[in-house]
């Protein structure tokens, strides 16, 4: 695999960005703690660019100028949608010419030096340790866990025949405190650097089951030589739907 690094002690620029909503049933209770911890992020020479989609929310705009809200359209999906907004702040990153974009989604609620913790590890894709909520009513993926890992490996057998199919982190599957190599992590909270966005754009495929954006992304870094990290000593609290 190919490993795709930053220089060590230059200076880096940072696109810090995500999709936003104001009214999104399980994320607006969120959103102003949200927007509040950017502004508590540490590392300086960052740039901050949130795509606000759906109704409302157009007086955040005025009240967080530094944080550069603009509406963004609204597609037919919420996947379309998402997809779409990765796609514009890739693009913003590749020509302006930053050295990484740090996706942080509208429920994570960073650490304030999580750009410079995963920045040390100098790698291309390093993302920060967070859980999701198992359905209440089953549990899926082979995880009998109520909360589990944002991360995946694929299945060794089926990669042999060219074949996906990702198998999802269990708990004690985590190298605690380590910085460790996954196939697929979650975008939620992730460092990407500019060498990589010029190889690879954000995707979504429709079916059934649908094969969403970070199973592509995770499959095209594969394609292309690029290793993916998750370091499981920086971890984020993600809010659920249930607003945990």
């Amino acid at each position: 695999m190919v490993l795709y690094k930053m220089k060590k002690n230059t200076k880096s620029k940072v696109l810090i960005g995500s999709p936003i909503t104001a009214i999104k049933k399980y994320k607006s209770y969120c959103l102003e703690e949200y927007l509040n911890s950017l502004d508590n992020l540490s590392y300086p020479d960052k740039e901050f660019s949130l795509l606000l989609n759906q109704e409302g929310g157009d007086q955040l705009i005025n009240e967080y100028p530094h944080l550069n809200i603009k509406r963004m359209p609204f597609r037919e999906t919420v996947e379309e949608t998402c997809v779409l907004a990765r796609n514009i702040l890739r693009k913003r990153a590749i020509e302006e010419r930053f050295d990484y974009l740090m996706f942080i989604e509208q429920d994570i609620i960073p650490l304030p030096d999580l750009v410079e913790r995963l920045m040390q590890h100098h790698k291309g894709v390093c993302s920060a340790l967070y859980f999701n909520e198992m359905e209440p009513d089953k549990y899926r993926y082979g995880v009998n866990t109520l909360f589990f890992p944002m991360a995946w490996n694929f299945d060794p057998a089926l990669l042999e025949k060219g074949e996906y199919s990702e198998k999802l982190f269990r708990p004690e599957d985590l190298i605690k405190g380590k910085l460790m190599q996954v196939d697929v992590c979650g975008l939620a909270a992730v460092l990407i650097s500019r060498q990589v966005l010029e190889k690879i754009s954000f995707r979504y495929i429709y079916g059934s089951p649908p094969i969403f954006e970070e199973f592509c992304f995770g499959r095209d870094c594969r394609s292309n030589g690029i290793d993916i990290f998750l370091d499981s000593s920086v971890v984020c609290r993600h809010y659920s739907a249930r607003g945990l």
